[in-house]
């Protein structure tokens, strides 16, 4: 006998019509084929976190491109010791060189910001020194460390507006620069990559302003000459180049190109999954070819797209941290990709990142823990009972670790009722922040700060954009500034300590500030602000993971929190706390409603939550229908039958993207329902 059901959507979960199948969106008959349905529905899926200035990807897929799982991340690393814009990146022992570059593009005329200046990364000492300046300025240029550990800087744009057919050599050994011979054309927006044999590929670019060649110079160290190898198929500038471990050079573009040194010919790699231009390439040690972010629609990107010749496809990786055109982009010596520098469309970079493998297991939060505001989709209080309110529509985003505040720099703020668990005497406040805007005006964070009446401890980004935070002790308000520079577009973690003697200021988990402030900090009855107060101060941008603690965390502590990274900090651990199946006579059908309720073990209920709920029908059937939470942290099932008899239904599975599911902590996961 056939049985016909007929199956809605519960709140949160999206129909196949919806994810493009053809299906009715709101009636669907199906039989014995039902799950495999819901399946595809559920496996195409879809991520709803509202107006997102944080997209991971912003061009359709090409055919064959899957996303890669995370197993890696970026996180920033020293600053440069000044912005640049395309700027030329290599190898150094243990690190990297950044080279040349533009200072100051968007604020004077061409040319007044091109540079000899040059400088050197160490990952022991994790940060920039100076090394001797190059003979000729140069940006939109080409940079290569040879196999003798000598550094190339090639071609390249001058103040004066010209192209230079110029190319000089860093020794390490000397600390200085010599030319080398000429080459025998005016090049710059090219790229250039260490061959195997030794020699220096230096790929496309051209004489003019945004137009490529199909040109291949070769430099060989051993003759300090030039000569001219195969071309490439199509004119190529403003892209990256890389030589894999099989010993082909790539030439990294939206429709990349690799050379076979063995039998001299050129081939095209799949287009990228993200189309653009203005990016940089680079090779990992295991021989994947790396494209990092570029432009230009819809503006500056962070993403990174990743090349396996075995599997001649790309991959989806980790996005930077930072939105990057023309950055430069090198493996280092330290066997870790970095990229530094380039521009976001507002300004130069200072910041530079470093790919690094990561554990995607979250750590356990350091003692003293008061509250914490995860931005789940919830301003409830994941740790204690100070739960949020969003002002004037205060929404969320992608975040950090999960999802997190988005605030407009308007009148969004959220605001948390005064209480006395909020009153500490010593303290911590921490958060993870991305600003997209209101530069050079002081940013509320978080903390209880009234203004013009009473204050008591705030933590933010002040007027010339750094960390800035204060307490209120007997002795009065004490304020302090950091020292380094906060960008816009880019991740950071920031955090406040008061030990009752000292006020620290922590910038992505290293002290940045200190000032002497002894006593308790004077409570009040402020409420807490995140991303704003009641005087103003918006943030403009996402706040992730604001925290207070009743203690000042050591510096190990709040390095681990930044360390973390997107595997965060574990937050309480969610389980099934009921299952409560029903149904209504309608006509000849009865509707069947089975909603499923996931908290955690503060009794919130959990938003986003993947539930499959397995069912027996009457006639011994088995389904399995996979539901999404709402933000009361019900899923529901709900479908029509006309067949009466007893229905079993068990919660089979539970997943969550920020939060773990422990299964010994449920309530009830089975019951049955008596249709007569």
């Amino acid at each position: 006998m056939k049985t016909n059901y007929s199956f809605r959507s519960a709140p949160g979960h999206r129909s196949p019509s919806e994810n493009g199948f053809s299906t009715p969106r709101v009636l669907l008959s199906v039989t014995l084929c039902l799950w495999s349905v819901w399946a595809v529905a559920a496996l195409s899926g879809s991520v709803v976190d509202g107006a997102n200035p944080v997209p991971l990807i912003n061009q359709p897929l090409v055919p064959g491109a899957i996303a890669l799982p995370a197993s890696s991340a970026w996180q920033l690393i020293s600053p440069m010791s000044m912005r640049r814009t395309h700027v030329a990146v290599a190898p150094a022992p243990d690190g990297i060189y950044a080279l040349g570059g533009d200072t100051d593009r968007y604020v004077c005329s061409w040319g007044c910001g091109i540079t000899t200046s040059a400088e050197r990364y160490s990952s022991a000492t994790g940060s920039w020194s100076a090394i001797a300046p190059m003979h000729k300025s140069r940006c939109y240029f080409a940079a290569a460390t040879g196999s003798d550990g000598r550094v190339y800087a090639i071609g390249g744009w001058t103040p004066d507006g010209d192209v230079t057919n110029t190319a000089e050599v860093y020794s390490p050994d000397t600390d200085s620069w010599v030319f080398i011979d000429t080459m025998p054309v005016r090049v710059a927006m090219e790229a250039a990559t260490t061959g195997q044999d030794g020699r220096i590929y230096v790929l496309g670019g051209g004489p003019v302003m945004n137009q490529g060649t199909t040109n291949v110079l070769i430099y060989d160290p051993a003759t300090n000459g030039w000569s001219y190898g195969p071309p490439m198929l199509e004119p190529l500038a403003l892209h990256g180049a890389a030589t894999g471990s099989d010993g082909r050079i790539y030439a990294v573009a939206y429709n990349s190109e690799v050379y076979d040194p063995v039998s001299g010919v050129w081939s095209f790699l799949p287009p990228l999954p993200t189309a653009r231009a203005y990016l940089a390439g680079a090779a990992d040690r295991d021989g994947q070819i790396y494209a990092l972010g570029g432009c230009c629609s819809p503006g500056a990107l962070k993403e990174v797209d990743i090349y396996s010749p075995v599997t001649n496809a790309w991959v989806i990786g980790s996005p930077m941290l930072a939105q990057r055109s023309t950055p430069g982009v090198a493996l280092g010596g330290d066997g870790r990709l970095y990229a530094v520098g380039g521009s976001d469309d507002t300004l130069n970079l200072q910041s530079a990142e470093v790919l690094v493998t990561v554990d995607r297991n979250c750590v356990s939060p350091p003692s003293g823990l008061i509250s914490w505001w995860s931005g789940d989709k919830t301003a409830d209080d994941v740790q204690g009972t100070n739960t949020g309110t969003l002002l004037n529509g205060a929404s969320f985003a992608k975040g950090m670790a999960g999802p997190g505040f988005m605030l407009d720099g308007l009148d969004d703020w959220v605001m948390i009722p005064t209480s006395s668990s909020l009153n500490q005497p010593k303290l911590t406040v921490d958060a993870w922040i991305y600003l997209t805007g209101n530069a050079n005006m002081f940013r509320h964070v978080i903390g209880k700060d009234g203004v013009v009446t009473t204050r008591e401890y705030s933590l933010g980004v002040n007027n010339v954009n750094t960390v800035e935070g204060f307490v209120v002790v007997p002795s009065g308000l004490k304020a302090v500034a950091g020292v380094t520079n906060v960008e816009l577009n880019t991740w950071y973690h920031i955090a406040m300590t008061h030990d009752g003697l000292k006020l620290r200021l922590y910038l992505n988990g290293v002290e940045n500030a200190v000032l002497d402030a002894v006593g308790d900090i004077v409570p009040t009855r402020n409420s807490v602000g995140i991303g704003g107060d009641v005087t103003g101060d918006l943030t403009k941008g996402i706040i992730d993971e604001p925290q207070i603690f009743s203690r000042a965390l050591t510096d190990a502590e709040i390095l681990a929190i930044y360390q973390a990274g997107a595997s965060g900090q574990c937050k309480p651990e969610i389980f099934v706390s009921s299952i409560d199946p029903s149904y209504k006579a309608r006509g000849s059908e009865y509707s069947i409603s089975m909603p499923v309720l996931i908290q955690d073990v503060n009794g919130v209920g959990i938003q986003d939550a993947t539930v499959q709920v397995g069912s027996m029908f009457p006639d011994g059937q088995l389904l399995t229908f996979p539901v999404k939470t709402d933000e009361m942290g019900v899923g529901t099932v709900k479908f029509s039958t006309t067949s009466t008899g007893l229905y079993k239904f068990k919660v089979r599975k539970v997943s969550h993207p920020t939060r773990e599911y422990n299964a010994s902590l449920n309530v009830e996961t089975t019951d049955t329902l008596q249709i007569p």
